[in-house]
């Protein structure tokens, strides 16, 4: 298996009376809450629980008390997650029953990356030859960790990362749980990774808790849910004081376990790895980051941060209207599209935008105020439109590739755009069937493309939401810009260098 698919840990086996499992881990996962009275050591010190049963050991007087076997074995596991060649499926595959999982290593040459299979537990376990000496199996575990590219355990970082992990139940399908118990949790143990837990239990509970979040305790959040969870954690930063600081020091991971994943598919997509929980856990836990643009939206009386999308009009409607529907999870925007593409509903507004400049300034564009007119190097449009989708990312859901030319840190807003004029009820069917995981939508001649660094849309009629990363935000004006490169994300960019060994460990 290829290096960068291993995470590592030892564990120690009592062969008689301790009831401890095989595969126990050295670290304990889920920690206390998020008061502040007990605070635990977070080195990542792999032989320290035997250390503990020897301190408990000699510290007994009587020793029919002992309640251990003093004689431990060492057990390296091997944490692998390979991705599955696509050569080498088993005769069960081609009917559902079985799932690849090889013997012996691939003996032909690699095969693309974007050929190769999803991921899957493959794991190794190996007894440790018994020694007093400890000291070549902490080599050996550190120079695994080290070539697997597990960047919170390098040998230069002695300190293990704690993560506060965001669970939302009741999103899409209310599998997040699930996914949590069966997938999240026991790789992140597997890795080494302490976290804290946190099931939310009604709407705006992320964004409450962030707000009075001591950060100090965690190095990331992960959000186990949909895009929305996302959106409300980003929304409690934004109002806190130091918002420019905690989105510097914060990394963000991102397990779809919602409705649309957009923001996990894209992660996914733009780390070449296939879409599932596990793959999305496997980046997580291997601890790499890349940059990923954000954007603030102002409307008369508010500010938001966004990551996603901006949608008015037809993609709105069925966004928000279909929420009647939401435990058909993803079927619903289909059934919801196909009554509004019938339906064939137009909105007048006015649209400017900042066209991209040759020279774009890393910090971002200053946006004018809300009441005042655009600048003249803005752009401006009137007209009747029946879809206005703005993106930041290439997909919009798990499903649908909204914008192939977006990716996680271009610093750019993509605008789709159609326009009411000759446009028919079939051609509008035609065109939301087109929405697909390839973005074939873009090759359609109603598709109207525009790049640009900010805009401003002022609605001339009513009816539509101001719908931003599949929420609704006030009504009437609003207008965005580009944050660049705002904050870390578990994931792979293209424009990153591969080749570095160390990628993301100082990230």
């Amino acid at each position: 298996f290829g290096p960068s698919d291993a995470l590592t840990h030892v564990g120690f086996r009592n062969d008689k009376a301790r009831k401890v499992q095989a595969d126990e881990d050295v670290n304990q996962s889920l920690i206390d809450k998020n008061d502040g009275t007990k605070e635990e050591e977070s080195k990542c010190d792999i032989f320290k629980p035997l250390g503990q049963d020897m301190e408990k050991l000699f510290a007994l007087d009587n020793t029919n008390e002992i309640p251990f076997d003093t004689q431990a074995t060492a057990i390296l596991n091997i944490y692998c997650y390979p991705r599955q060649h696509p050569s080498l499926k088993s005769w069960g595959n081609w009917f559902g029953l079985s799932s690849f999982k090889p013997t012996t290593p691939n003996p032909n040459p690699p095969t693309p990356v974007d050929n190769m299979g999803p991921r899957y537990a493959h794991h190794r376990r190996f007894e440790v030859v018994k020694s007093e000496d400890f000291a070549d199996s902490r080599t050996l575990v550190r120079a695994i960790r080290e070539v697997a590219q597990l960047g919170h355990c390098l040998a230069e970082q002695e300190v293990t990362p704690r993560y506060l992990v965001f669970v939302n139940p009741a999103g899409g399908q209310k599998k997040a749980k699930s996914i949590y118990d069966s997938i999240v949790e026991p790789m992140l143990e597997q890795a080494c990774v302490y976290h804290d837990l946190v099931m939310t239990t009604h709407a705006r509970h992320a964004e409450e808790y962030m707000i009075d979040l001591n950060v100090d305790r965690y190095n990331g959040i992960i959000v186990v849910g949909g895009d929305g969870v996302i959106h409300e954690a980003l929304q409690g930063i934004r109002k806190r004081p130091d918002a420019p600081a905690v989105l510097k020091k914060l990394k963000l991971g991102v397990v779809g376990g919602g409705s649309s994943n957009g923001l996990a598919k894209s992660i996914l997509h733009e780390s070449k790895e296939l879409y599932s929980p596990l793959e999305s856990t496997f980046m997580i836990c291997k601890g790499q980051t890349c940059s990923l643009d954000l954007s603030e939206y102002k409307t008369r009386d508010n500010s938001y941060i966004s990551f996603l999308t901006f949608s008015y009009a037809m993609i709105a409607d069925i966004d928000i209207d279909s929420e009647v529907l939401r435990c058909l999870g993803g079927l619903r925007f289909d059934l919801w599209g196909a009554y509004l593409g019938i339906r064939l509903h137009s909105y007048a507004v006015r649209l400017s935008y900042l066209p991209v400049s040759k020279e774009r300034n890393a910090d971002g564009v200053e946006l004018p105020a809300l009441e005042d007119p655009v600048p003249s190097s803005w752009t401006t449009i009137e007209d009747d439109i029946v879809l206005l989708w703005v993106s930041q990312v290439s997909h919009a859901s798990a499903t649908i590739m909204s914008s192939p030319s977006s990716s996680l840190q271009s610093g750019l807003f993509h605008i789709k755009l159609i326009r009411r004029k000759g446009l028919s009820r079939y051609k509008m069917c035609k065109w939301l069937l087109s929405l697909d995981s390839q973005g074939s939508h873009m090759e359609s001649d109603l598709t109207e493309v525009i790049e640009c660094e900010a805009w401003r849309l002022e609605p001339m009629s009513e009816g539509s939401y101001n719908n931003l990363d599949g929420e609704v935000v006030q009504s009437g004006p609003i207008q965005g810009k580009v944050l660049p490169s705002a904050i870390q994300i578990f994931g792979r960019s293209t424009l990153q260098d591969l080749s570095n060994p160390h990628l993301g460990s100082t990230s």
